[in-house]
């Protein structure tokens, strides 16, 4: 498992030429991770023609009314002078009204009472959930954690208290390896189309923090989680970095400067 983890992070030396994450800004970005969004559900026969709004180019807001309060994220291929997205994921925001039930982990998984009653005592302004992850046929998978990677700076920028998000059962066992305590298992593991899903509640005030304790792992596994702390760190903004982190990202050599 070790040795599998640090080939996967080991890859991560430098980004992938032309493919850049942001967080989407513009009514074109927007419209664009949309379009990905709908193109990549209807090729999973998850959403059909009849699922689309008018235009056919996006899921309907009565499908997908999630839509109406999320903040979404893209990876951008640079190509022949033209951008366009090829990777996205989306932090669903909680409805006014709606409170916790404004996510669909909340509603639809069986998640742990205890964690119901941690999230119960939050501002539900204050959390959110990662959802709808896509990512075209032929993209690097490193695309993936670029999302990630870019949702976190977001988080600890923004002030987030939990996120909530339905994980990829490997991706989840790679990133715990990372943020430790501050990727809770939520309840027990189900099944997405055929893939293994952990819910999970992510603690963004203490990712950080979790991020950094390396002194506190064996030597191979804190071989390998500096790697994935170089990838995970560079970008990282500074307004979420404190005194002390600041310390430990000095002392561990980690940069980060860099894209996001």
């Amino acid at each position: 498992m070790i040795r599998r983890t640090w080939a996967y992070y080991r890859q991560l030396g430098t980004e992938v030429p032309g493919l850049r994450a942001i967080a989407v800004t513009s009514p074109e970005e927007l419209a664009a991770a949309k379009e990905l969004h709908a193109r990549s559900y209807r090729a999973l026969g998850i959403v059909t023609d009849a699922d689309l709004a008018s235009d056919s180019l996006q899921i309907s807001m009565a499908e997908d009314p999630h839509q109406a309060h999320a903040v979404y994220f893209s990876v951008l291929q640079h190509s022949a002078g033209v951008e366009r997205a090829v990777a996205g994921a989306r932090i669903i925001c909680a409805c006014p009204g709606k409170g916790l039930d404004s996510f669909p982990t909340y509603v639809n998984q069986d998640l742990y009472p205890a964690v119901r009653d941690q999230l119960a005592v939050l501002d539900p302004a204050g959390c959110g959930e990662i959802s709808a992850l896509v990512r075209e046929p032929g993209v690097s998978g490193k695309a993936t954690l670029m999302i990630y990677r870019s949702i976190w700076h977001y988080s600890l920028s923004e002030g987030y208290a939990r996120l909530l998000v339905s994980c990829d059962a490997r991706l989840y066992r790679r990133c715990k390896m990372i943020f430790g305590a501050a990727w809770q298992r939520a309840g027990p593991d189900g099944y997405s189309r055929n893939v293994l899903v952990v819910p999970v509640v992510i603690d963004i005030p203490s990712s950080l923090d979790e991020a950094l304790r390396l002194s506190r792992v064996n030597p191979v596994q804190r071989r390998v989680k500096r790697k994935a702390l170089e990838f995970f760190v560079r970008g990282l903004p500074e307004s979420a970095v404190g005194p002390a982190h600041r310390a430990l990202i000095d002392r561990y050599r980690l940069d980060t400067s860099g894209v996001s």
